[in-house]
């Protein structure tokens, strides 16, 4: 017996013209992803709070006084993790000794961005953002702890090399092409100072970083690395493995068949874009970042996601690099949590590990 569909279950996306010279992926992302989040921006921020674990030991494993990027950091929701802005220190966070300045495209989510704290992000109903959506972020620039900054991230205003990390959490899969998704990880590399080819095998000796909970790592995790010139990115899976907030697998089994049907006819269904509802809650009750979201009521606003296959993000970050001189990108570690995608990669500098090498 088929299951009812709810209106918060995702649909196919209809990208007219997508793959072809008239499709523009510009104005499609601005109506289906910026646009969204610009007026769902206060409601979003309130149901995200909760740092996800392998993003939180990730943080862990950086040497005091690193210097990072968050690529997409919406809300700010991961600014405050060992932020030497912000007097307070968490509990998976012993010492605020390192900065994460965060970049996103919706003014309106780096306007919540900027004052967000361990406190706030804590205890969302203290946040100065109200339940319909709109931004209502009013603090005075003196309680802004935060740096962050408005920037699409195909082309963030900063130099080459300028961070020794980077986090892009949740944001490559709202690129509309697999050309935009590929240049939005260029720059996220790029972004990064390559480590000396002497650290490229350091893994679990670099000293400076906080000790990773062996509780933390995920199952069939190989391993977990230390130091600088690392990125981590997280992208939205097409295989959910049972997790119940996320329909894809049901819906890629009827693209499939769609596609066996279709092939007859010489023709190719829809590949795994979709269209994921928000419901906007007219009222003052939220449920908060618990993973069991269900969202009832109100207004619905569509946003746009591809949806990565296994392999495929790793795939992409090796066509990003393929033309990029002067650096070589080791993949560290990578895998599947909880309907994501995700890997840890270490930029290495190849000049100086070819000149190391004669």
């Amino acid at each position: 017996m088929a299951t009812k569909a709810k209106k918060s279950d995702p649909t196919p996306a209809q990208l007219t013209g997508h793959g072809q010279e008239g499709f523009d992926a510009a104005e499609w992302e601005r109506n289906n992803v910026h646009d969204v989040y610009s007026s769902i921006a206060s409601h979003f921020s309130a149901t995200r709070y909760k740092p996800w674990p392998l993003v939180s030991s990730f943080l862990a494993s950086l040497p005091a006084g690193s210097i990072g990027v968050d690529v997409g950091c919406g809300n700010g929701k991961y600014l405050h993790l060992r932020n030497a802005l912000h007097p307070e220190a968490g509990e998976e966070q012993q010492r605020n000794d390192c900065l994460t300045i965060g970049l996103d495209r919706s003014r309106e989510l780096v306007s919540l961005a900027q004052s967000q704290t361990l406190a706030r992000m804590s205890d969302p109903s203290s946040s100065s953002s109200s339940s319909n959506g709109s931004s209502s972020s009013s603090l005075p620039p003196s309680t802004w702890l935060n740096e962050v900054t408005v920037a699409d991230g195909r082309a963030p205003h900063f130099r080459a090399h300028a961070f020794d990390y980077a986090i892009s959490i949740a944001t490559v899969h709202h690129f509309s092409t697999r050309e935009r998704r590929r240049e939005a990880v260029k720059e996220i590399v790029r972004l990064v100072k390559p480590r000396p080819p002497c650290e490229e095998d350091d893994i679990n000796e670099q000293d400076g970083g906080a000790a990773v909970p062996a509780s933390e790592m995920s199952q069939g995790r190989r391993r977990s690395g230390r130091g600088r010139g690392r990125f981590l990115i997280y992208v939205w899976a097409l295989e959910q493995r049972g997790q119940e907030r996320r329909k894809f697998d049901e819906q890629d089994a009827r693209r499939r068949a769609e596609e066996q049907a279709a092939a007859t006819e010489g023709q190719k269904a829809e590949g795994r874009d979709v269209m994921v509802p928000w419901m906007l809650k007219s009222g003052a009750q939220l449920k908060l970042d618990d993973g069991q979201e269900e969202q009832q009521g109100g207004e619905v606003y569509q946003r746009y996601y591809h949806l990565f296959e296994a392999t495929e993000l790793e795939a992409l970050v090796e066509e990003a690099v393929a033309d990029m001189s002067g650096i070589t990108v080791r993949r560290e570690d990578s895998g599947w949590e909880r309907g994501n995608w995700w890997g840890v990669w270490q930029v290495v500098d190849a000049m100086a590990s070819s000149q190391a090498s004669n």
